[in-house]
């Protein structure tokens, strides 16, 4: 197996206080990796860190293949980072932005911008300035910046935060695109599940600076189970009808009066005529299956910030 970013405990403090603590990290080549963790969590500590922007306190960073002390420049420049939200200038066109951050880079080939143009889907708004951009053209705009390079691993940190549902749709399919198209490994922070779930091959679970899984998203779904959902009026009185007639003991009571029960989805029919005829109003009955929400908040026993 070929990794293309592993950490080996991988640690910062701050003041004394382990923000990230002892975190071991395995991103497969090729694959886009999804780092999950609340607001706060430690993700962005950890992204500076395996960037180069900070130092770690201690353990250790290794990319593709090398250790830190292995490590030369050409290491780096086979990254390329968006971390918090992109800049640009806001008065020159897409196209002068990517022209400037090229010849920065060194990049001689001006035939690069029109690549990195086409590939991010910005190619009509070439000639708009930054300012006139949407949200989610922004952010592919910081994209193509960082792709101007070729690198062979992206790192985003939060690159749908802040974005409409059709700016996220748009960066979800770029995304998608440059790993399965263009083969670039990708390392990406969000909070937001239900995006990570749609894209991410691997997640890792950041809970106050610890790594509490690593886990293939899906086996993820493999394991979570299918259960029977019902809302109902009288939760408590449902709940002891569901175990005295029925011997139901596999149940969770969340909130807005819904029972999820993880047996008997055979009897859904039954259950519901006896709770009606117990008085029990049922408002809804359906057969769900658990999320990656729901994975995440049994990791942690919270929510998302």
């Amino acid at each position: 197996m070929d990794y293309v970013l592993r950490t080996d405990y991988l640690t910062k403090q701050y003041k004394g206080i382990n923000v990230v603590n002892n975190i071991n990290i395995n991103v497969k080549q090729g694959e886009i990796y999804g780092f999950l963790g609340e607001n706060g969590a430690g993700k962005t500590t950890t992204i500076r860190m395996i960037a180069g922007l900070i130092p770690q306190t201690s353990g250790e960073i290794e990319l593709f293949g090398k250790k830190k002390h292995e490590q030369s420049k050409r290491h780096f420049e086979r990254i390329g980072a968006i971390i918090e939200f992109p800049g640009s200038y806001p008065n020159l066109s897409v196209y002068d932005n990517l022209e400037i951050h090229r010849r920065l880079m060194g990049i001689p080939d001006k035939k690069e911008t029109d690549w990195v143009l086409e590939l991010v889907q910005l190619m009509d708004a070439k000639k708009k300035k930054a300012k006139e951009l949407s949200l989610g053209m922004k952010q592919r705009l910081g994209i193509a910046r960082s792709l101007l390079h070729h690198p062979d691993l992206l790192i985003l940190d939060e690159p749908t935060n802040g974005l409409d549902p059709k700016g996220i749709k748009e960066i979800r399919q770029l995304l998608k695109r440059l790993a399965e198209d263009n083969k670039i490994t990708i390392f990406l922070s969000s909070h937001i599940l239900s995006e990570v779930q749609q894209m991410a091959d691997t997640i890792g679970v950041i809970h106050k600076g610890n790594l509490l899984k690593e886990i293939e998203t899906e086996k993820v779904m493999d394991q979570n189970k299918h259960y029977l959902q019902i809302r109902v009026d009288k939760p408590e009185a449902a709940c002891q009808w569901l175990e005295k007639e029925f011997s139901i003991t596999k149940y969770s009571v969340s909130e807005e009066n819904i029972i999820k029960i993880y047996e008997k989805f055979q009897l859904s029919g039954e259950v519901n005529r006896f709770l009606n005829q117990k008085g029990i109003f049922v408002d809804e009955l359906v057969v769900m299956k658990d999320t990656l929400e729901d994975y995440f908040l049994k990791l942690t026993g919270g929510g998302m910030s």
